[in-house]
């Protein structure tokens, strides 16, 4: 583990070319509880973790992708490396990618009760989100599709405006506004 950890720090640092971390070679399994402990205590970047769990993500390693995701916005991220704004930055964007993913596959699924599950699960995450703040621009529009998928498509304009009236030039709430 870490050897690997070291790996994932060379390749983030790697100035010749941005997206090494993704063609990092990756071990069977990680562990990767262990491996945010791990890289959190050298301090890399918040921008940095972002693209971690943007890795697993891509790399199909969806187990890895949700158990990073859950370390990081459960746990507390050293305060002494991030400033307080730096590091509900990061968070936000953590926990829309988390509520992102749980809206994907709540409107994948079929049966009704595991949609409204998982419904559940990305109304909670936004609202995780919320009380960190409420005038991100992709906040809105994630309960904007939230509402959208569970048929409430009066409320669901009203996020997407609110998302467009924080941030003109988001794509996803003109999108929004569209559907």
């Amino acid at each position: 583990m870490e050897y690997f950890s070291e790996r994932c720090i060379e390749c983030l640092r790697s100035k010749d070319d941005k997206n090494a971390i993704f063609a990092l070679d990756f071990p069977p399994k990680v562990d990767a509880t262990e491996l945010a402990k791990i890289l959190s205590s050298k301090g890399i970047t918040l921008y940095d973790w972002h693209k971690i769990v943007l890795m697993f993500y891509t790399k199909n390693r969806i187990d890895e992708f949700l158990e990073i995701l859950d370390f990081l916005t459960k746990s507390e991220i050293d305060k002494k490396i991030y400033d307080k704004e730096e590091l509900q930055t990061i968070k936000i964007k953590l926990l829309n990618c988390q509520a992102a993913y749980y809206l994907k596959l709540a409107t994948k699924e079929t049966e009704k009760t595991k949609r409204e599950e998982l419904f559940a699960k990305v109304l909670s995450v936004l609202n995780k989100s919320d009380r960190i703040t409420i005038n991100e621009s992709l906040l809105f529009v994630l309960k904007g599709y939230l509402l959208f998928y569970q048929g409430s498509f009066d409320a669901a304009l009203n996020y997407f405006e609110n998302g467009q009236l924080n941030n003109d030039r988001s794509v996803t709430a003109h999108l929004g506004r569209v559907n």
